[in-house]
């Protein structure tokens, strides 16, 4: 098959799943093409692409309905005729281009024994039924399909891996310092009456040495990811947010001023002193952090300056006594 080469050549998902597509309506004529692929951030089966839906990329189709979930679910092919709307998977029942098809396949894409996805394809016309050559064409891509599909998320998770910190979510220090730098490089190009407030949160987990001496890293991997989700829900996506090393943490607001960020670290540091932590022995646990803030204006101008700010600000916040925020 032609299409194989091409789609074991591309590695970026959103221009690999409606190749696949493309690739599978090529070989075998449909009238209904779906490719479900699994996420596995969240465990569920999301469709990526289509063809002969309106608005069905991005619904989750569950284990069991439809042809592609009962594909998911059984391992091996299935084949629904008649197929009609009240057959259809949930979310996508009023987004398919028709109301019944003659006949649908539904394939599961697998690889190393865990099911990643599942292709969809079905036909109008009850007469079209699939021949044996059809079926025999599909389960070969399908093949296909599944290596390539395989080999996306695993690039997907190498690149995800290079920005992130793998314990907590947010992004690394590689990460941090080059898009600090694109910041200020893209803000100081602006007239300065026209450069928008932006400040920054130097965090630091205080003694934080002695809880992986007491309890055992498992126990500070843990506050390290309770740390990391507490500034996930408190921060807004506009904001650059990283691990900066250790039990160090950094946030850039975006449109905040020294004052805002003093604020808001404040509020940061009472979750985390509240949040329902457990020692190796079961008993609760309390972690406090202590913060230094500042803002762009009191420094030259670079994101290196500010930061650097920012951890005279947090020096001054560790000999006050810990659990505290100050603000240069």
């Amino acid at each position: 098959m032609g299409y194989s080469k091409r789609i074991g050549a591309v590695l970026e998902e959103a221009e690999l799943y409606p190749l696949c597509v493309a690739a599978l309506d090529g070989v075998v004529r449909a009238d209904l093409v779906g490719l479900v692929v699994l996420d596995r951030a969240s465990g569920a089966y999301v469709v990526r692409a289509e063809k002969g839906s309106v608005g069905a990329v991005g619904q989750t189709i569950r284990p069991g309905e439809g042809p592609a979930g009962r594909a998911i679910e059984g391992r091996t092919m299935v084949r629904v005729a008649p197929y009609e709307r009240d057959a259809f998977p949930t979310a996508v029942r009023d987004r398919n281009a028709a109301d019944a098809y003659g006949e649908a396949v539904g394939i599961p894409l697998l690889r190393e024994e865990t099911v990643i996805g599942s292709l969809t394809v079905a036909r109008v016309d009850p007469a079209a039924a699939f021949n044996d050559l059809e079926l025999e064409a599909l389960a070969v891509l399908a093949d296909e399909i599944a290596l390539a599909v395989a080999n996306a998320l695993l690039h997907g998770e190498v690149a995800e891996f290079a920005i992130h910190d793998a314990l907590t979510g947010l992004h690394n220090r590689r990460y941090f310092d080059t898009a600090l730098h694109q910041l200020f490089a893209t803000r100081l190009r602006l007239p300065a009456e026209h450069r928008p407030a932006v400040a920054a949160v130097l965090f630091d987990l205080d003694q934080f040495g002695e809880v992986n001496l007491r309890h055992g890293h498992q126990v500070g991997d843990e506050v390290l990811r309770v740390f990391g989700a507490i500034l996930r829900r408190r921060l807004r996506d506009s904001d650059l947010v990283a691990r900066y090393g250790g039990e160090e943490f950094v946030a850039i607001l975006s449109g905040a001023t020294r004052e805002d960020a003093y604020r808001v670290a404040d509020e940061i540091r009472r979750q985390l002193a509240d949040a329902p932590l457990a020692g190796i022995d079961g008993r609760p646990l309390r972690v406090t952090v202590s913060a230094g803030c500042a803002g762009a204006e009191e420094s030259d101008g670079t994101g290196a300056a500010l930061v650097r700010l920012a951890d005279l600000a947090l020096l001054m916040a560790k000999r006050s006594g810990r659990n505290a925020v100050v603000a240069a």
